[in-house]
C-alpha cells in the first residue's frame, strides 16, 4: 500500500541490470490521480515503483538494518561508513581508481599522495566549517518504522 492507502494492482517479477531479481509494483492510474504525488514521486510521467529483492533477500536486509539498533553495532557501522565514504571522496575527485604510473614505487607514491590530498582538502573544508552531507534515508523508511 503506498502511504495514501492506494493498494498496487499488479506485483512484477524483472531483473536488474546487474541481472539480480526483483519485484516492482503499483500502475500508471494508481498514481496519476493522487493528491500529494510531489510526495511520492518526482517524475510527471511515470508512476511510484518500489523495488523488492525476493523474499529471503528481503527478509535478510531487514533483518540486517535492525541489528544496527545495537549501539555497538552503530559504532562498527559509523566506522565502515566513514572509510566508504573517503574511499568514494577519493574517486570521485582524486581518480584514485587510476593510477598515471607503472612501477610498485611510484604507484606506492601516488598512493601516498593521493591521501595527502584527501586529507588537505578535507582539512580545508572543516577549517572552513563545512560539515559532512548526512546519509540521505529513504521516504519510505519511517513508514516501515511504524
Amino acid at each position: 500500500m503506498c502511504p495514501q492507502g492506494q493498494e498496487s494492482e499488479r506485483w512484477q517479477a524483472t531483473k536488474r541490470k546487474t541481472g539480480q531479481p526483483m519485484i516492482t509494483t503499483f500502475a500508471e492510474k494508481t498514481c496519476q490521480q493522487c493528491p500529494v504525488r510531489r510526495e511520492c514521486v518526482k517524475v510527471e510521467t511515470r508512476p511510484k515503483l518500489l523495488t523488492f529483492q525476493p523474499q529471503a533477500q528481503q527478509d535478510a536486509l531487514h533483518a540486517a538494518r535492525d541489528a544496527l539498533v545495537d549501539p555497538d553495532a552503530q559504532r562498527r557501522y559509523q566506522r565502515r561508513a566513514g572509510i566508504e565514504g573517503t574511499l568514494s571522496h577519493g574517486v570521485r575527485a582524486f581518480g584514485l581508481r587510476h593510477c598515471r604510473y607503472r612501477g610498485v614505487q611510484k604507484t606506492s607514491l601516488q598512493h601516498v599522495l593521493t591521501a595527502l590530498a584527501i586529507n588537505v582538502v578535507r582539512l580545508c573544508a572543516w577549517l572552513d566549517g563545512d560539515q559532512p552531507v548526512r546519509t540521505r534515508r529513504s521516504r519510505f523508511a519511517p513508514l516501515r518504522a511504524a
